[in-house]
């Protein structure tokens, strides 16, 4: 799969945004269609209250965005994610789902990057620190993005108005190259990336999504990994 359908020029700045850019961020999920049922203006006014909002700046236009809470926040978008999750897989923070534009798409993976450096630093419990979320139907453009920041697929759960979304967990937890001995260690399959309910199935026996690539069809595929039982 293509990871940038543009370079990605000097221009392209990353920054906490202000309550006066609510009405560019309003814009970026309005475009988002069905999948922004919970991202409605007073409620998306309200996460700069409860957490904060990063935008990724193209030209100074503002091309993609997200808001992190903390897990126990009191927003509809946090209620959601700690009913999808077990109380001991729930994390200390939630990335939202975020909304780009169509050039914002190709940034994604370099946003979320250095989003990174500030937000979740390496730590000895990586899994435990924060959760993204990605709707299936319209976030599967973003998905790439989270791949190539170092983000792995590790649900698929049921959301704002039970639209199901991906969930994710940023870098930290080690992957096996491929060409080393590890690599014998390690499960792969390989699944379309449209046939949600076999990737569903396949995450919760343990497998998490790594990589997407085009398949032999030219549709976008899952590369999924689970260690191989001793």
């Amino acid at each position: 799969m293509e990871h940038s359908l543009y370079p990605v020029p000097p221009r392209f700045t990353v920054r906490r945004l202000v309550l006066m850019d609510l009405a560019a961020i309003c814009t970026l999920y309005g475009a988002c269609g069905r999948d922004t049922a919970w991202g409605t203006r007073e409620t998306l006014a309200a996460l700069f209250g409860e957490g904060e909002w990063w935008g990724g700046f193209l030209g100074g236009e503002l091309v993609v965005c997200c808001a992190c809470v903390p897990a126990r926040s009191a927003t509809p978008q946090a209620a959601a994610l700690r009913g999808a999750l077990a109380p001991a897989r729930l994390p200390a923070r939630f990335l939202l789902p975020p909304a780009a534009t169509p050039e914002g798409r190709a940034f994604a993976g370099r946003f979320l990057s250095l989003l990174g450096e500030r937000l979740w630093p390496p730590c000895a419990s990586p899994e435990k620190r924060l959760a993204a979320a990605v709707p299936v139907k319209t976030g599967s453009l973003l998905l790439n993005g989270f791949f190539e920041a170092g983000f792995t697929l590790f649900l698929v759960r049921p959301l704002a108005a039970l639209r199901p979304h991906y969930l994710l967990t940023p870098p930290g937890l080690r992957q096996p190259a491929p060409g080393t001995p590890d690599e014998d260690a390690v499960r792969r399959v390989h699944i379309p990336l449209a046939d949600t309910l076999a990737v569903s199935r396949l995450l919760e026996q343990g497998f998490c999504g790594t990589a997407l690539y085009d398949g032999a069809d030219g549709q976008p595929a899952l590369r999924l990994e689970r260690p191989n039982p001793a």
